[in-house]
């Protein structure tokens, strides 16, 4: 059966697609208990509070509206789907992308914009990423979160979600050795520790897609040595039996 897989990093790529959309509320909570928590942060001052708070409502606002054209989008694109009598007949009639989503994604810009170095600011970020990422359109998410993550303090909680999310586009787009140092700096923070696994098995498929057999062997190793009770681990057992039934090992 698993001859007949697709290699490695095919298999992990729709894994983590699905991971996506299926934990897209996840991460939407995610980012609103931080903006929260950075909106009370202790020490700033009454005018970056005040400005935390207009982003929020703000950023909430832009929510409410995203989630409305995701509906129609959705239904549109479905009812397409209905029209036509196969699959890739129905791809054809989908309802364009950047005609749909045009006004929420400038809105998302300029609100990154107005509200620089607001923690805000990197949630609308990371909410512009994730409306590229559920289409897959990698390059948009490259464009969107390369500047702001090499400007975000590395031990941010921010940082080691945003460049997860950089690091998938990467991997999607074959920019595999921009991967590898973005992912080396997430496993590299302690304050990421819970995204460790997870980073170094990404690595190790990078490696994979690079033919360097012998530097994926080792990192997808190490994932099931040290995080031998996580999903990522799970994972690299079933990449290194691949390696193994593919001759690679």
């Amino acid at each position: 059966e698993e001859v007949r897989k697709p290699d490695a990093f095919i298999h992990y790529t729709d894994k983590a697609i699905a991971w996506i959309e299926a934990h897209g509320k996840t991460i939407a909570v995610l980012i609103a208990i931080f903006v929260l928590a950075g909106g009370s942060y202790v020490g700033f001052i009454k005018y970056k509070k005040n400005q935390e708070k207009t982003a929020q409502a703000a950023l909430y606002s832009l929510r409410t509206q995203l989630e409305k054209l995701n509906e129609s989008y959705n239904k549109d694109t479905a009812q397409a789907a209905k029209d036509v009598i196969d699959d890739k007949a129905a791809d054809t009639v989908k309802k364009d992308f950047e005609s749909h989503y045009a006004t929420i994604i400038k809105d998302l810009q300029d609100f990154t914009q107005k509200y620089t170095g607001t923690y805000s600011e990197k949630a609308g970020y990371i909410q512009l990423a994730y409306l590229f990422a559920t289409n897959k359109k990698w390059d948009k998410v490259i464009e969107t979160l390369q500047g702001t993550v090499s400007k975000t303090p590395k031990n941010n909680f921010y940082f080691g979600l945003m460049s997860m999310m950089l690091s998938q586009a990467l991997m999607n787009t074959n920019n595999f050795s921009e991967a590898i140092k973005v992912l080396e700096q997430v496993s590299a923070q302690p304050e990421h520790q819970y995204l460790h696994a997870e980073s170094l098995l990404r690595i190790g498929l990078c490696y994979e897609k690079q033919n360097d057999m012998e530097k994926a062997k080792q990192y997808l190793e190490r994932v099931e040595r040290d995080f031998a009770d996580s999903e990522a681990a799970t994972n690299a057992k079933y990449y290194l039996r691949m390696f193994k039934v593919k001759g690679n090992a």
